[in-house]
């Protein structure tokens, strides 16, 4: 039949299920991308530099938009399409559907980001709430990376593995070098 109806729900299969394939090759090619040069990222620096200048979080956001586009226009498709053979009905159960799924993906991410996240949970002044008994205690890994620019600008000759730096004189333990590696590294490098 040539109604009205009939045009509309041609028109929702066709854009909808183009913009299903479109926004998930787009989600594929940003994943193999992101992935290809983090699997390049020879050394962990290359990794902080490709989520501080290469905006890695915002190409992360960007898979996962393009996948939700494509997941949400693929079941309008199919739904104008069901609607067709099955009744109205088919629509109102989608629509109960799509309730009941986005209230739990909702709720769960929610949950997961309030819980662990830099923003949602460590930042206060843009309403984090850490625990108090959870300090955000960063002297351990400065001290271990003021420790390793030392031995980087030093070279290891001289150097004592197990004499902290004076910003790890605080820990309570000692590094994990034992003394037999730093004199093997130390005649491997003279």
């Amino acid at each position: 039949a040539d109604t009205w109806e009939c045009h509309i729900r041609k028109r929702l299969f066709s854009y909808g299920f183009t913009l299903t394939i479109a926004s998930h090759l787009l989600c594929i090619f940003l994943a193999m991308a992101f992935h290809n040069a983090l699997n390049e990222a020879a050394r962990d620096s290359d990794v902080y530099r490709m989520f501080a200048r290469g905006k890695g979080f915002r190409a992360t956001m960007r898979c996962q938009m393009a996948f939700c586009v494509g997941a949400i226009s693929c079941c309008v498709a199919l739904t104008a399409l069901s609607q067709e053979t099955v009744g109205w009905d088919i629509v109102v159960w989608c629509f109960l559907l799509a309730i009941v799924c986005g209230t739990v993906h909702i709720r769960t991410a929610k949950l997961l980001f309030s819980s662990a996240s830099i923003v949602n949970y460590w930042r206060e002044e843009l309403g984090g709430k850490p625990d108090p008994s959870d300090p955000y205690d960063l002297s351990i890994p400065l001290a271990c990376l003021e420790k390793r620019a030392d031995v980087d600008r030093n070279g290891l000759e001289g150097h004592d593995c197990f004499t902290p730096s004076s910003a790890a004189r605080s820990m309570t333990r000692k590094t994990l070098v034992p003394p037999e590696m730093c004199r093997a590294v130390v005649s491997i490098t003279a």
